[in-house]
């Protein structure tokens, strides 16, 4: 019979310590594998060309017969595939965008606010890419020539709004602080200006009747100071034009869908048979704005066959890789992006 000495029982402490680490180590991995991680994934989307059925313009001014698009140019809008708010992204995942070069991984409340109700912000894309189109066919036919009235009505409010029981659904606002307000960008250009906390007097017009509000106290967004209402344009547009388009949300396309009406209301054809593909939102003066994910956006562009690729000047800094064949050319406003359209040299243009 065999003894267990003092030397032995430490032996077994720590060979049962040792079974032990692994398997420890192993749990840590596994609940690290299916523990949510505050990240989303930005992929490219697949360009689609809007002159083709997207853009529809009365026939009496369509310049170009819709069978011959393909053979005329082409003019793509370029997206990003998103993960969305409600979504759960894992460690694999993350792996797997990490290793292949065209995903690229951002903090979730870079892009979501972590205080706002995931359905809310799919509600405030698709109004955005609704805005988008309007500004769109409005910067489009100014550009044009035509004059065209407008007006802002509220069709909304965020839940954190201090708004909420003072602006209503269906009222038009007539003033703010005063000042006489004909377009939706002049408010946000407004309270830009203003810090959070900051209160705000409201005219609208409700049912007809002109109503100054009690003075609003404006809430932090992801810009700064807001209202926190969801507003939209209501437009006396001339022409019958429609844009079609589902499942994206968002701003970005404003841009090429202004070229794309332009180019079919007008004799010209700016695309000369070429493939251009771009993205930057605009507003009612006709500027283009800065977007997100503009490296994926060329990524797809690329492998759509696109020569050319207008992008917002002010996204020239976010740029880190170019695709072969893509030379990117730097606009500013929508005259801009057409002048650079027409030109017969445009390697001779500002480029990012």
């Amino acid at each position: 019979m065999r003894f267990f000495t003092e030397k032995d029982e430490n032996f077994q402490v720590r060979k049962k310590r040792s079974i032990f680490i692994p398997i420890i180590l192993l749990l840590s991995l596994l609940l690290a594998l299916v523990t949510p991680l505050p990240y989303v994934l930005f992929r490219p989307g697949n360009p689609e060309n809007v002159l083709k059925s997207m853009i529809k313009v009365p026939s009496e001014f369509s310049a170009i017969d819709q069978e011959n698009f393909d053979q005329s140019g082409r003019l793509y809008m370029t997206s990003i595939l998103v993960t969305n708010p409600d979504s759960r992204i894992f460690a694999l995942e993350l792996i797997r965008a990490w290793i292949r070069s065209d995903e690229i991984i951002v903090p979730r409340e870079s892009i979501f606010p972590k205080d706002q109700d995931p359905k809310e912000i799919k509600a405030q894309e698709a109004q955005q890419m609704v805005n988008s189109q309007e500004r769109a066919i409005y910067s489009a036919l100014t550009y044009l020539g035509y004059k065209i009235p407008t007006k802002v009505i509220v069709t909304g409010t965020l839940k954190a709004s201090k708004a909420r029981k003072i602006l209503l659904p269906g009222d038009e606002i007539v003033k703010i602080n005063g000042a006489e307000i004909f377009t939706s960008d002049e408010i946000i250009s407004l309270i830009r200006k203003k810090s959070v906390g900051e209160k705000i007097t409201v005219e609208v017009n409700r049912k007809g009747q002109i109503l100054e509000l009690p003075a609003i106290e404006l809430i932090q967004n992801s810009a700064g100071a807001a209202v926190g209402v969801f507003l939209k344009m209501e437009f006396a547009f001339p022409l019958d034009i429609d844009i079609a388009i589902e499942d994206v949300g968002g701003p970005s396309a404003g841009m090429i869908f202004a070229l794309g009406i332009i180019e079919k209301l007008s004799a010209e054809d700016f695309l000369r048979g070429r493939k251009v593909a771009g993205t930057g939102s605009i507003n009612l003066q006709g500027e283009i704005g800065a977007i997100g994910g503009i490296d994926s956006k060329l990524i797809g562009a690329g492998r759509k066959g696109a020569t050319l690729f207008l992008a917002p000047a002010a996204n020239c800094k976010d740029i880190t890789q170019i695709p072969d064949g893509v030379q990117v050319l730097a606009v500013r406003s929508l005259s801009e992006a057409v002048e650079l359209l027409r030109m017969a040299d445009p390697a001779k243009a500002r480029g990012c």
